[in-house]
């Protein structure tokens, strides 16, 4: 009798931790911010099944006027470069499962989420998931640099390129000598060079990659300067790091490059223009 107390209560044990694990699982999945988006069943991060948050639930994407511009706005809003990004149809990714909760999408560049672009109602289609959505996301060019979300090219959240995804940079220590590496990678002159803290020109998404940033201010590549270890924060986006480059002299032309190993004399012709940008 003792035996048989002791196996049902091991039988027990065993059932109420499998319950805590199923729930646990389905809290994990279904713990999705509403209008998120991912990439699923792909052979990179940058590619597969487009699936869309809505009520804490993953559903798919119908590609019914599935397309290109579509396409670039998921990669925009995943952080990912949308110059380049494919569009595909047929769940070429595999069929998903659940909900259908996006069809009839249509977007304009001007569009920054998937959630904001024309669309039916949410659930709203005539689709089996034979019809789910993918994208195919091309990747950064590795350590450049550029400015989102500012009211010209010249400012705006830094974000730069790590293994192939747009990451942002935390405030930690963040000042004016890595100002000035950041315009400096983007080809304008370092003098008056301002940093922001507090995300000043908004939010973004995706990776934290740098943080602690210890610059000098004459480094080529704020890859360069002292800091945490690639990855390692203690922040959120909203420290993402600012940067407003100063204007150019109108009229003047250089040679600048994104690549440290390009030539003397050669690189793209930068001119300024009559805003000073």
């Amino acid at each position: 009798q003792v035996a048989v107390r002791e196996d049902l209560k091991m039988t027990s044990l065993f059932a109420y931790l499998l319950v805590i694990i199923l729930v646990v699982s389905s809290r994990v999945d279904s713990a999705c911010v509403q209008n998120d988006i991912r990439l699923v069943n792909g052979p990179t991060a940058r590619q597969g099944r487009v699936e869309f948050c809505r009520n804490n639930i993953w559903g798919t994407v119908c590609d019914d006027f599935w397309g290109v511009v579509d396409a670039r706005v998921v990669c925009s809003q995943l952080n990912y470069d949308g110059n380049g990004a494919v569009a595909r149809t047929g769940a070429y990714f595999g069929a998903g499962s659940g909900t259908i909760w996006l069809d009839n999408v249509q977007c304009n560049l001007h569009k920054i989420t998937l959630a904001s672009c024309a669309k039916n109602c949410y659930g709203c289609h005539n689709c089996n998931h034979n019809e789910d959505a993918g994208v195919e996301c091309p990747p950064c060019y590795e350590g450049n640099v550029w400015l989102p979300v500012g009211n010209s090219w010249r400012e705006g959240t830094v974000e730069v390129c790590y293994d192939g995804v747009w990451s942002t940079i935390c405030d930690d220590a963040f000042g004016n000598a890595e100002a000035q590496v950041v315009c400096s990678m983007l080809g304008y002159d370092t003098e008056g060079a301002q940093a922001f803290s507090g995300a000043y020109f908004g939010e973004r998404y995706g990776p934290i990659i740098l943080d602690d940033l210890g610059c000098t201010g004459n480094e080529k590549s704020i890859f360069n300067c002292s800091g945490s270890s690639i990855g390692v924060h203690d922040c959120t986006h909203g420290e993402d790091a600012g940067v407003r480059c100063p204007f150019c002299e109108k009229g003047t032309i250089r040679l600048w490059s994104a690549y440290k190993d390009t030539p003397p004399g050669e690189g793209m012709i930068h001119y300024c223009h009559t805003t000073g940008e």
